[in-house]
């Protein structure tokens, strides 16, 4: 018989049959196997082991691969990093999550919205609010790179904690960063301002959509006719009212 030798390519790939299989254990042993056999893994190769290993709930696994990875001198890239801090916050281990994100950061690793979002994921997991509140000053200093769907993620993590200003200010950095807001977002945002009764935040907000031009619907609306029925501000209740009634019209 002819001599097969294994390559990174097919060993890579039989490594994400197994991720998306959920055999965390079988992708670990093909792992060894490589290293057995002198076949140097790369960041593909160790980026679908700790998805495996993440999905599986195996933190302490992920964060020996991150290791491994660092050791092997292959370059670390942020699904790898992401995965690795996302398996630590679905073990409540948010400290730990923060600690890893820390590290990288120390080490001047350029961060994305993925590891940003899962490091914030881990926090409001422990319900941690302040904590995701400053790594969105953290964002903003280090002008991290950001999308809608991340500022989405943050928004909702806000408003769980009840962090109306901080929701504010991540729609105010969307502004800065020209991503594009939507009615779902602002809604999002009234809606935290309703629950903490603050009136004048929900207007400043429909105001803000109307200069953007983005369409205000009737979650947006009873939202803020209940932030100013919470705050007793009947008048201005009123005059909302009959904006959807004119538009009704």
């Amino acid at each position: 018989r002819n001599k097969i030798d294994l390559d990174v390519s097919s060993c890579s790939a039989a490594i994400s049959a197994c991720e998306k299989g959920r055999e965390w254990e079988k992708a670990l042993r093909l792992l060894d196997t490589m290293l057995h056999n002198e076949v140097e893994p790369n960041t593909i190769t160790f980026n679908a082991v700790i998805s495996a290993c993440e999905k599986a709930g195996e933190w302490e696994k992920t964060l020996q691969l991150l290791t491994s990875t660092m050791h092997a001198k292959v370059s670390i890239d942020m699904i790898g990093l992401s995965r690795t801090i996302g398996a630590c916050g679905k073990n409540a281990l948010w400290e730990r999550a923060l600690q890893v994100l820390r590290e990288f950061w120390l080490m001047d690793f350029e961060m994305d919205t993925m590891t940003c979002s899962a490091a914030m994921s881990a926090c409001n997991r422990a319900g941690e609010w302040e904590r995701v509140a400053a790594l969105l000053s953290v964002i903003e200093e280090r002008a991290v790179e950001s999308d809608v769907s991340t500022m989405n993620s943050m928004i909702s993590v806000l408003q769980q904690g009840g962090q109306w200003e901080k929701c504010l200010q991540v729609v105010e950095l969307m502004a800065e960063s020209s991503i594009e807001s939507s009615t779902i977002i602002f809604n999002t945002v009234i809606s935290t301002s309703e629950k903490s009764c603050d009136w004048e935040n929900a207007l400043e907000l429909l105001s803000a959509m109307a200069a953007r031009t983005i369409e205000m619907d009737i979650i947006t609306f009873n939202a803020a006719i209940s932030a100013c029925e919470k705050s007793c501000e009947w008048q201005k209740a009123l005059q909302l009212l009959a904006v959807v009634l004119q538009r009704l019209l």
